[in-house]
């Protein structure tokens, strides 16, 4: 009976510590891992799991982008039309306001592919993940096109 109880009080601080969702792998720093949470973002909409994607994106959800301002219900609905074959996230930076906000902004390159057909494109983006009943969900995305130099 004691070895069910203890069993029972580990587990309870188990939980208290270390809740279940993606976001409770922590940084050395104590921090949540946010760019795992943004990689594991593509990487179900690469999947085609959009059902695993939308889950990422909180109810308020606001989307920027140059063809423009976007909700949750309208963001879900374009990840199963964006064909994603390839992603690669770089110059990741992360910052916490509070406790309850970070900011993750990186470049990423995408690699879509349309009818056979593969086209590439390069973003400079900034999200918003805010905690909501201990997940980590991302509030806003904003995607600002990299321009190539002319020559």
């Amino acid at each position: 009976m004691k070895t069910h109880r203890l069993v029972f009080l580990v587990l309870i601080v188990l939980s208290i510590h270390f809740p279940i969702h993606a976001a409770a792998r922590l940084q050395p720093d104590g921090q949540p891992d946010l760019i795992k949470l943004q990689s594991d973002y593509f990487e179900s909409i690469k999947d085609r799991k959009y059902e695993i994607a939308s889950a990422f994106l909180a109810d308020d959800y606001t989307g920027v982008y140059s063809d423009g301002i976007i909700d949750r219900e309208r963001e879900v609905k374009d990840l199963h039309q964006f064909p994603l074959t390839e992603y690669t996230m770089s110059n990741e930076k992360v910052s916490f306001p509070n406790d309850l906000t970070g900011i993750v902004t990186f470049r990423l390159h995408v690699k879509i592919t349309v009818n056979g057909k593969d086209f590439f494109e390069d973003d400079n983006i900034a999200c918003v993940w805010t905690m909501h009943s201990k997940k980590w969900l991302i509030s806003s995305q904003a995607a600002v096109k990299v321009r190539i130099p002319s020559e």
